[in-house]
């Protein structure tokens, strides 16, 4: 199962922080997203569930009968763990990994917007902004994994 959760960039420290933070015996969602924000900067449940959730999809966390708890065996590779467990990070990485030049946010985007759902694209007026604000996750997250570079003239394979 692919998540499409993506949080704003945080560096690993973050991860390793907040997965700590919640609890290894099963808990309720909002007990776990309580956790996440007295332990860490977090300040709104929403977010703190979009941090369960992409947790989830690296591997870290685990969801059982509607409660969260940290996983046994947390990933020793982040970025296979990203590209496996989020949905839309592969054909991010593969798209600039296949240009010959570096691609800026709204050129991959324009390469990668046919992986939008249509239900995403019927179920708001604005998905457009919506998709590409989450592609420009997808690519922070894929530095921050060393899956790709970032410089001044956009993002390339390292």
């Amino acid at each position: 199962m692919k998540y499409k959760v993506v949080p704003p960039i945080r560096d690993r420290s973050f991860i390793e922080t907040a997965t700590t933070s919640l609890p290894v015996v099963p808990a309720s969602e909002a007990d776990c997203c309580g956790r996440l924000q007295a332990d860490t900067s977090i300040e709104s449940r929403d977010v703190a569930r979009q941090w369960i959730t992409f947790l989830q999809a690296l591997g870290f966390v685990t969801e059982a009968d509607g409660k969260y708890y940290q996983g046994r065996s947390p990933p020793t590779d982040l970025g296979t763990a990203f590209l496996e467990g989020v949905y839309g990070a592969q054909t991010v990485v593969e798209t600039v990994a296949d240009s010959d030049t570096p691609l800026r946010v709204g050129e991959v985007y324009e390469a990668v917007k046919a992986i939008v759902p249509q239900y995403e694209r019927s179920r708001r007026t604005d998905w457009e902004a919506v998709w590409e604000t989450r592609i420009a996750r997808l690519l922070a997250w894929a530095v921050e994994f060393e899956l790709l570079v970032s410089s001044d003239a956009g993002y390339s394979s390292p």
